[in-house]
């Protein structure tokens, strides 16, 4: 294998192209990036903690996945160290969110847990603490009526700003970017061929990374597609925070001081953006009573769209089963920055030929080889 297609220039593609590089990928690189404003990949302030669902049990895979991330972001934040912060993710403890957060949590972690014993995070592992009223004290914004647990490792990543900076480092190791939509895969002889809106290119192989075209490349695929908005805005009285979830709001700050927090969920026809700016305000207020109050002529609104495989809401990777040397990365939906970065690393892995990837059967694509699943109109053989 020798020239290697990468279309889909957000975290997938973008983390592929890092672990090929770092690891002398012997052949020529190229990245197809169609500029898709509402990638997924590339909103104001992201956040990437280790456990985004409403429980602590570790997957018996994340300590790899949250030290494989964690490389990257190392790596990357020697670009801009200031779109790359460490932080905290709080998690008040209220409804739903109580017994499975806190039972989880005696259960896993807190020394005699019934399932202690069976943790494989055992390295390194994350730190765990309950929110004190010192905590509350240096943050007042975050003073809630519930109790709250706080986790590490975590980080607010900007990442609209920073993955421009990742294709710059990539054209410099001498990746071509071509930023152009493709539109069609052919296979030619031995090749296959790639058709954009002004040009055709030829290689040996090709890896989809992108995210929201999945559903139309793969129409039959069970996914889904779910949008959401952020709002960057700035509080009249600047204050440091870190990261905070409830109530289906995320909140974290850029690193200009902004808060940006959201997402309202809509998946037709997006919201009109003084509603949706309205909308994110008062949850806010409702969630964080004591939040500063917002300035509303410089805020701005971002949307975006994940894709979600809803079975098992992991990533999807491999090789088409019925096109050799077209591979897949997607799916990276509501934990793109926990999973994505090492489902790439597999990747990269299998696309230099080894065979025994461990954690490979987690994100394998068979898993949504339904009916059709893999069929795509734009590949033609």
């Amino acid at each position: 294998m020798t020239r290697l297609a990468i279309v889909g220039a957000g975290l997938a593609g973008s983390s592929l192209i890092h672990w090929l590089l770092e690891s002398d990928f012997e052949g020529d690189l190229t990245l197809f990036d169609a500029g898709d404003p509402m990638s997924a990949s590339v909103g104001p302030t992201l956040l990437c903690h280790p456990f985004p669902g409403r429980s602590l049990a570790p997957h018996p895979h994340l300590h790899q996945a949250v030290a494989t991330t964690i490389r990257l972001l190392n790596d990357w934040k020697k670009l801009a160290p200031q779109l790359i912060r460490p932080t905290h993710m709080w998690r008040p403890l209220k409804g739903s969110n109580l017994k499975r957060l806190s039972q989880s949590h005696r259960d896993w972690w807190l020394k005699g847990g019934k399932h202690v014993v069976h943790n494989p995070w055992i390295d390194n592992p994350p730190t765990i603490e309950t929110v004190t009223d010192t905590d509350i004290d240096s943050i007042p914004s975050f003073n809630t009526p519930y109790p709250a647990l706080k986790t590490a490792p975590a980080f607010a990543i900007d990442a609209g700003e920073l993955l421009p900076l990742v294709h710059q480092s990539f054209k410099r190791q001498s990746v071509s970017v071509v930023e152009d939509t493709v539109h069609k895969i052919t296979r030619h002889h031995n090749q296959w061929r790639i058709k954009t809106s002004s040009e055709t290119f030829c290689f040996d192989a090709i890896a989809l990374t992108f995210g929201r075209q999945t559903k139309s490349w793969f129409p039959h695929l069970d996914i889904t597609l779910q949008s959401g908005s952020l709002m960057k805005a700035e509080p009249m009285h600047k204050t440091q925070v870190e990261s905070l979830s409830l109530n289906g709001l995320h909140i974290g700050q850029h690193h200009d001081g902004d808060w940006v927090f959201g997402s309202t969920r809509w998946s037709s026809n997006q919201p009109n953006t003084d509603a949706e700016k309205q909308e994110l305000l008062q949850r806010l207020t409702e969630t964080l009573p004591f939040a500063p109050t917002m300035k509303t002529d410089d805020s701005s609104i971002w949307s975006g769209t994940r894709t979600i495989y809803g079975s098992d809401r992991m990533p999807l990777c491999g090789e088409l089963p019925q096109h050799q040397n077209i591979f897949v990365l997607t799916a990276l939906g509501s934990k793109g920055w926990l999973w994505g970065p090492w489902t790439a690393k597999l990747l990269q892995r299998r696309l230099q030929n080894e065979k025994e990837i461990d954690g490979w059967n987690v994100v394998d694509l068979m898993r949504a080889n339904a009916e059709d699943g893999w069929y795509s109109p734009f590949i033609q053989s």
